[in-house]
Parts: structure tokens; C-alpha cells; sequence
């Protein structure tokens, strides 16, 4: 197995499932087991593993012939990248397969579609309902998903980042002096506990701990806070670009973002025209491919940016609608956003209706984005997401009266 784990510390996906694909179709195999649920847990790996036709053809044949691991791997393939326009219909169908053969994250991502409304209507208690029973069944996706919700005091909890650091520091230390393999994304759940407390120094040490033991998601974080000070200010240029390196030797989508992340207006405004078509050519490259690999921000920004014609983007607002549509499919708030705006602002390709707009205003707050409370709110006491009272009722018209 130290194969495996050394392939996927490298974050050489395709590698490291081929080799666990093969000890499970060798009969059953507990390590393998959960190596498999590790490397799809996150998004990112899906895009990666699926760009193999061959590997994503295998995939969903076998799981058309009832074997559970790779039911949960095709499950997860359409959760993450959403190829198909019923995607949600088809993930959904192998998570419940998934969740009788006793693969219990299947649990939390159901749990997630009910929090951000995917099956028609939010469901808070679902969404707890899920993860209790996942946790209370051994799931550490479940582990990680109530830690998230603790650091930062979303989804009904109380924050208390550093009650998790509690519970995770005793963990983490048992599993390095037993030898012991545990998913590195604990790691960057102590990292980000550490932020949310206003820690910056302990927060980049355990974001560094967990990208060198292959979490991706800890680069950003972490080239942010070698990077920048606590104001947005680049305070070492050369230290947030050698993260991003970093982030690249694995294959992490947010490090090929460097120069569109640390790009400013001002700075871009006073190259010469030369050096500006560069950094135009650059950015619209890493886009690109960032979005290529799955990073919604990319979509986001691509769409932004065409949006409002700025770092040498032309404007042109079918391209800006349409990078908007994608990174909304991936579930961006800011995507939703995007397009919500473009209708309202009569800028949007085709016939787009007020219905849609508000729509996608519900959607861009469901995931987040809680600038648009008033506006969904404002939408519904005219008339407009009808379909949804019950969940606006509840959960948004109070939250205005207590403003």
C-alpha cells in the first residue's frame, strides 16, 4: 500500500487508482477500500482521474454491473463534474446503492444536496440528520464536514475553531506515532482552525504540513498567508510564488492561477502595452486550465472578467454567460451571481426571464452568497420563486425582520 500513498502524496491520480482498482478487484481489501474513498473525496481528483476515457469507461461499466466501489466512484464523478444534465439524478441513484453496501460518505454528500436545496427545497435537518448518522457510522467525510461547520459557526453550530483543534490534535498525533495513515485534509482542518482564530503563524505552518503530505486544498491558503499580510498587502511576492510552484508539482488547479491571483488593477494599468497583452495571454491561459481541473473560481473569474473587458479581456457578454453557466453548474455562488445580474441588467444572450434571474439570485444565496438575501426576499414579495415559499418563509423572510 506505501505505493499508493506515495502516488497520491504526489497527487498522481490516475496512478494511484489503478493500483487500488486493482487490489479491490482481487477481492475484497479494507485499505484499499478506504484509499478509494479518500482519493475521491475530493473534487479536484475527479476531473483528473475521469480525463482518461478509458479509466472513466471502466468505471461506469462495472458499476452498471452492480460493483459497489466503483458505483461510488461513478456517483462521485457526476456529483463533482456534472457532465450530464441529470447528473444529480444519476449521483444520487449510486450514493443510496453506495449507502446500503455500507459506504456511509455517500451520507454527507447527500446531506449537502439537501443543505443547498439540490433535491428542490433546503432541508437543515436533513442535512444534520445525514451527518449525525454518518459520523455516528465511522465516516471521517462526515468528521471533516461538522468540523467545517464548527471553525466557522455555519449550519446551525456555534463556532469554536479551537474545540476542533482540541479534537483533531490527539488524533492526528496518535495516528504519526502509531505510523498510522490518516487523509491529510485534517491537517488543513487545524490550519484553517487556527485562522479563523486569528493565528496566522500556526495557520501557515499546519497549511505548509498538509500540502507537503498532499492536500491541495491548503496551497491557496497558504500562499495567501506567506504571501500577504492580514490587509491584502504583498509583503513577499517570492514566498507566495514558491507555494504555488509547490501547488503545481501536484497538480493543484488554484496554482495555476499565480500571476490572475496576484494581478491588481493598478499594476496591470501601468505596464507597457506590451507587457500588458503578455500578462493578458498568461491569464487567460491559467484560466482556462485551472477551469480545465475543475476550479470553479476560474469560471468565475473568467466569466468576471469577460464581463467587464478588464485585463486585456475584450468584453463580451455571451462569453461572460457562458463560463458563468459552467462555474454555476459546479455550484459557484458567484457564477449564480453573474448571471443573475446579467438578466437583471438586460446584458444576458437569449430570451432569459425575471424567473430565471430570481432563480439564480436563490441559487447564488443558497450557496453562500448572502448578498442577494434582499433581493430574493424583495423577488418573493413580488410574485416571483412561488415554488419555494416554505423555504423562504422559514428560512429568509425572518432572517430580514432581524436586520
Amino acid at each position: 500500500m506505501q505505493e499508493i500513498l506515495d502516488l497520491m502524496r504526489k497527487r498522481e491520480i490516475v496512478e494511484a487508482f489503478k493500483l487500488i482498482k486493482k487490489y479491490l478487484d482481487n477481492g475484497a481489501d479494507e485499505e484499499a477500500q478506504q484509499l478509494l474513498i479518500e482519493l475521491v473525496r475530493c473534487d479536484w481528483n475527479l476531473f483528473l482521474l475521469t480525463e482518461d476515457k478509458d479509466i472513466l469507461d471502466s468505471i461506469r461499466f462495472d458499476a452498471e454491473n452492480g460493483d459497489p466501489w466503483m458505483g461510488y466512484t461513478y456517483a462521485r464523478y457526476h456529483d463533482a463534474v456534472m457532465p450530464d444534465t441529470n447528473s444529480l439524478q444519476i449521483a444520487t441513484d449510486y450514493y443510496d446503492a453506495a449507502i446500503k453496501q455500507g459506504i456511509v460518505d455517500a451520507l454527507v454528500f447527500e446531506a449537502l444536496c439537501w443543505r443547498n436545496g439540490e433535491y428542490g427545497v433546503i432541508n437543515p435537518r436533513k442535512y444534520h440528520e445525514l451527518c449525525d448518522k454518518a459520523l455516528d457510522e465511522g465516516s471521517l467525510r462526515a468528521a471533516m464536514q461538522i468540523a467545517v461547520d464548527r471553525i466557522y459557526g455555519i449550519n446551525g453550530y456555534e463556532a469554536d475553531p479551537q474545540d476542533v483543534i482540541n479534537g483533531l490534535l490527539p488524533y492526528i498525533e496518535s495516528c504519526d506515532a502509531d505510523g498510522m495513515h490518516y487523509d491529510p485534509h485534517f491537517i488543513h482542518l487545524v490550519g484553517q482552525a487556527y485562522e479563523q482564530l486569528g493565528d496566522r503563524e500556526k495557520a501557515a505552518q499546519w497549511y505548509d504540513r498538509a500540502l507537503e503530505a498532499g492536500d491541495p486544498k491548503a496551497c491557496y491558503p497558504l500562499s495567501l498567508l506567506r504571501g500577504y499580510d492580514e490587509d491584502g498587502n504583498v509583503v513577499d511576492i517570492d514566498a507566495y510564488s514558491e507555494v504555488m510552484e509547490r501547488g503545481r508539482a501536484i497538480y493543484v488547479p488554484t496554482a495555476y492561477m499565480e500571476v490572475t491571483l496576484a494581478m491588481t488593477q493598478d499594476f496591470y494599468d501601468e505596464a507597457s502595452e506590451q507587457d500588458q497583452q503578455q500578462y493578458y495571454e498568461m491569464i487567460k491561459d491559467e484560466l482556462e486550465l485551472a477551469a480545465d481541473m475543475g476550479e470553479r473560481t476560474a469560471d468565475y473569474v473568467l466569466a468576471l472578467y469577460y464581463l467587464h473587458g478588464i485585463f486585456g479581456f475584450e468584453q463580451n457578454y455571451s462569453e461572460a454567460f457562458s463560463w458563468a453557466a459552467r462555474g454555476a453548474l459546479l455550484r459557484d455562488d458567484g457564477s449564480y451571481g453573474i448571471l443573475a445580474d446579467m438578466v437583471r441588467d438586460g446584458i444576458a444572450p437569449g430570451n432569459r426571464t425575471t424567473e430565471f434571474q430570481h432563480y439564480c439570485e436563490l441559487q447564488a444565496l443558497r450557496y453562500g452568497s448572502n448578498d442577494y438575501l434582499e433581493r430574493v426576499v424583495d423577488a418573493y414579495k413580488h410574485g416571483y420563486l412561488t415554488d419555494y415559499a416554505a423555504e423562504i418563509e422559514q428560512y429568509y423572510l425572518p432572517q430580514i425582520e432581524e436586520e
